[in-house]
């Protein structure tokens, strides 16, 4: 991997959720008032827990773990636990709250109508599944 990939993969998560998922996912989040809290240190998922849902973080870090090692750390409007929302596969990886996190629980109906009324969310979606699994793929070399 080149320096300039190595930066670029390594950046992916501290860019700007306007750049991952635009305003109207945002805007449209903070209108659900079923929020889950967590607080720093709680488990949201462990690597191979079943897995029906995803998170979207309102407040809060999470750090997302394979096999004890760090790969990433997911902040304010970003999402996580979208692979086994979409496969019904296990949790390919652990979240763990690295501060007190407030988080909107998207499960499938959820997804579905987010999907019909803002049809650019699953191309973000696509595309941070892409981003995650090219990141893991390099590391992995």
């Amino acid at each position: 991997m080149t320096k300039k990939e190595n930066v670029i993969a390594k950046n992916y998560f501290t860019r700007s959720s306007k750049e991952k998922f635009g305003m109207s996912f945002l805007k449209s989040i903070k209108y659900y008032n079923d929020y889950k809290h967590f607080k720093k240190g709680d488990f949201i998922f462990r690597q191979g827990d079943p897995g029906d849902v995803m998170y979207a973080i309102v407040d809060g870090e999470v750090q997302i773990t394979v096999d004890g090692a760090q790969i990433s750390v997911v902040k304010s409007g970003e999402v996580l636990g979208e692979m086994a929302l979409i496969d019904k596969k296990p949790r390919s990886a652990t979240a763990v709250a690295m501060s007190d996190c407030k988080v909107v629980v998207i499960d499938e109906q959820r997804f579905n109508f987010l999907i019909q009324q803002t049809p650019i969310f699953v191309t973000q979606i696509m595309k941070v599944m892409s981003d995650r699994i090219r990141t893991m793929d390099k590391e992995s070399v």
